[in-house]
């Protein structure tokens, strides 16, 4: 039996791998990259999030993790707990451009890296979305077949509670690369190219490690709901639509 369940549950987190590694994943990153490029710089100028700047000292420059989404809904990284925050913590003296919103923003990128400098992060956004939903789909499927029918829940209830073992397995698995992914994103004020495994370096090197889950309470709080009812949602909504076609069938 627990070969079985074994097996079960690696097929169904290849059928997740497969699904999001054909082109519905690179058109999902192509739209939500670009959004949280500008979503997390312009976060890192009001002082919502600041750190110790990577690979580099502290006294010169500042670089910072900031946060990003998630199908449906995105995952969200902390700041480094010695930060102040304040409404802007990039002075216009400073000699760093002061973005005026996210038309700004997205003109400097396209001015400064070209077009394509949009696009910056977008190999672990899908990465992360890749193994991420994996686990998404994998936890809710193994939760429906073996853990909902051990413990006697189906229905409604089945549904939210495989729902939420899919956003906690969600997010456990890509909150990580999801905090790398914003690491990489930020600061565009910068001509530093950092790349996913120059981000890791740093982190290993700095014992840093441990920040790739700084954070993952308040997405799992914000997420894990969101998951439980889209699952619950999605599969009574197909329940309807296969009850009209039924008669036809038949």
């Amino acid at each position: 039996m627990l070969v079985h369940i074994k097996c079960s549950t690696f097929r169904m987190v290849g059928i997740g791998i497969r699904i999001k590694t054909r082109c519905d994943l690179m058109w999902v990153a192509l739209q939500v990259t670009p959004v949280e490029l500008i979503r997390n710089n312009l976060m890192v100028q009001r002082g919502s999030f600041k750190g110790a700047g990577l690979g580099e000292k502290a006294s010169n420059k500042t670089s910072v993790s900031s946060p990003s989404s998630v199908p449906a809904s995105t995952p969200t990284s902390a700041s480094d707990s010695r930060s102040k925050p304040g409404f802007n913590s990039i002075p216009k003296s400073s000699g760093r451009t002061h973005y005026r919103g996210p038309i700004h923003l997205a003109s400097h990128i396209i001015t400064s890296h070209g077009i394509l400098g949009m696009w910056k992060g977008i190999v672990p956004a899908m990465i992360r979305d890749s193994f991420g939903v994996a686990a998404w789909f994998g936890s809710f499927e193994l939760s429906q077949r073996h853990i909902c029918p051990h413990v006697g829940l189906s229905g409604v209830p089945g549904l939210l509670f495989s729902g939420v073992l899919g956003g906690v397995g969600y997010w456990i698995v890509a909150f990580p690369m999801d905090t790398i992914k914003s690491m990489v994103q930020v600061d565009v004020n910068t001509s530093r190219t950092r790349s996913v495994a120059s981000v890791i370096s740093h982190l290993w090197t700095t014992n840093q490690m441990g920040r790739l889950y700084r954070g993952i309470s308040v997405a799992l709080t914000r997420g894990v709901p969101g998951a439980a009812i889209t699952f619950a949602v999605q599969r009574k909504t197909k329940e309807v639509l296969d009850s009209f076609d039924s008669p036809r069938s038949a």
